[in-house]
């Protein structure tokens, strides 16, 4: 579906870096127990669920708050997030915070409200009709159910390798093996114009063509006619490469799985189980974010921006104060009240 504009070329590598590294600094700064730790994973699932319950009130032309209605004439659902794909995004992120309140359920009646919330998220994704939702969603809930439940596991993959085969026999438009290819193709041409057209050497390679300035979106595409053809760059890592080149983009990289790997091991590690389903939680969603990435440009998405962060340092700050051993990290300031 079409993203919404992209900030212009003067926006520099300062929007995407500093401001969600801003968000994490944060959020790991502040103080965090195991009731504020589930009291904002609830309230992110919460938040993620009544923003679907708008998406598909919206696919079935019924007025919203806003007295819009969509879906009546086919076009997708995108909510109050302007695009399906950064609404499928956003959905996916939070979604295996409601996995874990299914998993955590004490009582049944808990249990099938949270099961029921799911099934509500997991209909609005599928309404977005992106590939980014249909292939986000299996792999972070595939990653979660992995370590939750082997069982569950087994009958997710089941399940969604059914829906992916359906839709690919029904040929729906959007997932049609054709369209798959031709869209391979697209980017497959679209990346190396861009690399050959922005990068002159090694210094434009290593630091990015226009060092703090940044990249058109737009890459002109020789396909032999006349005037090359514009085609807009939704590829979030190619992005950062042309911004701020490969050491820039590595650096993001590093930044990002060198927290999921804390989760990772700090999973295994906590005393609580309630805190050990989340750091996993978190983790699959960093892990379908990375995915997500290649299909829109994520880090210009300031919903996507908080979100993303405050996952991830929610997960960074559980790692940090509650994991029950000396900490990876060293905290430099402390907001709010002392120890």
């Amino acid at each position: 579906g079409p993203l919404a504009p992209a900030p212009k070329s003067d926006v520099d590598a300062a929007y995407f870096t500093a401001s969600g590294f801003l968000v994490y600094f944060l959020v790991v700064s502040g103080d965090m127990n195991e009731d504020v730790a589930r009291r904002t994973t609830r309230l992110v699932a919460l938040t993620v669920v009544a923003i679907s319950l708008m998406t598909i009130v919206q696919a079935f032309g019924l007025p919203n708050a806003a007295g819009a209605a969509v879906g009546a004439n086919g076009t997708t659902s995108t909510s109050t997030l302007a695009s399906p794909v950064v609404l499928a995004a956003y959905l996916v992120l939070g979604f295996p915070l409601l996995l874990i309140e299914v998993v955590s359920a004490a009582r049944r009646e808990a249990r099938e409200f949270w099961l029921a919330c799911a099934a509500v998220v997991v209909a609005a994704v599928l309404l977005t009709q992106t590939r980014t939702g249909l292939f986000g969603l299996p792999v972070t809930a595939a990653v979660f159910t992995w370590r939750a439940s082997r069982r569950s596991f087994r009958a997710f993959a089941l399940s969604a390798a059914g829906i992916v085969a359906l839709l690919l026999v029904t040929r729906v438009p959007q997932f049609s093996w054709s369209t798959i290819q031709s869209e391979w193709g697209r980017r497959v041409t679209l990346t190396g114009a861009a690399l050959n057209a922005d990068f002159d050497g090694a210094a434009d390679l290593l630091v990015g063509p226009s060092p703090g300035k940044g990249a058109n979106s737009d890459v002109p595409v020789n396909t032999g006619r006349a005037q090359p053809e514009i085609y807009h760059n939704e590829n979030m890592h190619l992005t950062l490469m042309l911004r701020t080149g490969v050491l820039g983009w590595a650096l993001m990289m590093w930044v990002i799985v060198a927290a999921l790997y804390r989760m990772y091991v700090g999973s295994n590690h906590m005393p609580d189980e309630r805190m050990r389903l989340t750091l996993w939680a978190i983790f699959s969603s960093g892990v379908g974010f990375l995915v997500s990435m290649a299909n829109f440009n994520a880090f210009y998405v300031p919903t996507i921006q908080v979100m993303f962060w405050g996952l991830l340092g929610v997960g960074t700050a559980i790692e940090t104060h509650m994991a029950g051993r000396r900490p990876a990290y060293n905290v430099v300031y402390r907001f709010g009240q002392g120890e």
